[in-house]
């Protein structure tokens, strides 16, 4: 073995140990981030800011052991450069994961020292590159050596509490240890103390468990409460799909056929048959503004309110007023349309009563138009005295009504563009050949094809209800 070569190998042996570490280091930092890319869904970005943190502090500490600077011959001054521009945004996430549990501390101190440290690290980039001089402004991390403990100091006599003072506590302790190593190294290289041996990447590894820990049991509990709330959202679609009718009434001389796609889990849209005699039926859509759990509620009230109604199942107006009383005294704030149409075989007549609903539309294809009902009375939960009048509608064969929420005519393609009541009525048109159900399935195929996906583009709950009188 050649000297050069035993030198080398001495060299390389006394490195590899500090090069693991750092590697060690920076695979737990990805490891994080790669956890938060799978949840981006979660408002948490506590697990973001501590890996972008481990992640650069290891990426640091790789670019200063010798194995990366033979490995990647790359002058003195660049690897300076490097360096410097890690020192100068590491500091960021570092604060904003701190933030993440202890809150902005007392009068918002932490909030700013997060904006000092930013626009120190950006004046540090800036003229480090213009003077070409790595190093001219000193790193940001000798203000956050000075100034948060005086956060924390000014926090305790403020009696400041943080948001969640266990895991806080946890961290605080692992940066004050971490802090303490960083600072008689800063000692050590001014000669202030005895010995010249660097502590800080003991200090971080203290300070990494800590976090890791802290991260980990937020992270857990968020994947816990996540599964709660879903199991709960299950139960509630369960319930909201129990008061739904269980089937399509049948009723002698029509053809009705439901559809009904919610956005979520749970859905602001209702639909509900009222029985009224052998050869009637009343059919009532309604459309609670908003998504989720909070319309969910409120339908669920539409359904016990419009249930109470059977004895006015023939008379859409004092329906469509009880719901709207209902709502204003229950469910303020809470706007709600409804469209109820009452058909009525025998007597060839139906009466249609609206609050603020889409228009009821009527195929006639004994002349082959399309009439709109747009006479509306005003939506639901303003005033609770408002009164609602009925239209009444001469049947003949062949008509096709349509009831619908606003799901259907302001679907979305990627251009933002509504599917719009002009392409509804042409396909209401071009389908009048079709049954009932074949008509219902073919629109909602024509509109997920226009959003370009059943389900992933739907912006708003879907109700249909199309009733063929024979």
């Amino acid at each position: 073995m050649t000297d050069a070569h035993r030198q080398l190998t001495i060299f390389l042996r006394g490195d590899i140990t500090g090069f693991v570490l750092s590697l060690l280091v920076l695979f737990v930092g990805l490891a994080a981030l790669a956890v938060h890319l799978l949840r981006l869904k979660s408002k948490d970005r506590s697990l973001l800011w501590f890996g972008l943190f481990v992640a650069l502090y290891g990426l640091r500490s790789i670019s200063r052991h010798a194995i990366t600077r033979v490995l990647f011959d790359a002058s003195p001054a660049l690897w300076a450069y490097f360096d410097n521009i890690v020192s100068d945004v590491i500091v960021i996430p570092a604060l904003l994961f701190f933030e993440a549990f202890y809150g902005r501390g007392w009068k918002s101190s932490l909030r700013w020292l997060l904006w000092a440290q930013a626009a120190w690290g950006v004046v540090a980039i800036v003229v480090n590159a213009a003077s070409r001089e790595p190093g001219k402004v000193p790193d940001p991390s000798n203000l956050l050596i000075v100034a948060l403990p005086l956060i924390l100091l000014a926090g305790l006599a403020f009696s400041y509490r943080p948001p969640q003072s266990a895991m806080a506590g946890i961290i605080f302790a692992g940066f004050t240890i971490f802090l303490l190593c960083v600072i008689l190294d800063h000692l050590s290289r001014a000669g202030l103390v005895p010995w010249t041996v660097s502590i800080e990447p003991v200090g971080f590894l203290i300070n990494l468990g800590c976090l890791g820990y802290v991260a980990v049991q937020r992270f857990v509990g968020n994947e816990q409460q996540l599964v709660a709330i879903a199991e709960e959202m299950k139960s509630a679609s369960r319930i909201q799909a129990s008061i739904l009718p269980r089937g399509v009434p049948h009723v002698p001389g029509l053809r009705i056929a439901v559809r009904y796609i919610p956005m979520t889990a749970v859905a602001g849209d209702f639909y509900d048959f009222l029985a009224a005699g052998p050869g009637g039926i009343g059919i009532l859509v309604a459309d609670v503004t908003g998504h989720g759990v909070p319309a969910a509620l409120v339908a669920s009230m539409v359904k016990v309110t419009a249930s109470s109604q059977a004895g006015n199942a023939a008379d859409p107006a004092p329906v469509i007023a009880a719901l709207n009383q209902m709502i204003c005294r229950q469910a303020q704030g809470q706007f709600t349309t409804a469209g109820y149409l009452y058909v009525d075989v025998e007597s060839r007549r139906a009466l249609y009563a609206g609050a603020g609903h889409p228009p009821l539309l009527l195929w006639r294809k004994a002349n082959r138009t399309l009439r709109e009902f747009r006479e509306n009375g005003l939506l639901m939960g303003v005033r609770p005295a408002e009164n609602y009048s009925n239209i009444p509608i001469e049947l003949q064969p062949g008509d096709r009504f349509l009831l619908y929420t606003d799901g259907i005519p302001e679907a979305s393609n990627s251009a933002a563009e509504f599917f719009g009541e002009d392409r509804l009525k042409a396909f209401i048109e071009d389908g009048e050949s079709l049954a009932a159900d074949a008509f219902a399935d073919a629109l909602l195929t024509r509109l997920a094809q226009w959003s370009g996906s059943s389900r992933g583009a739907q912006t708003d709950d879907i109700t249909l209800v199309v009733v063929d009188v024979l």
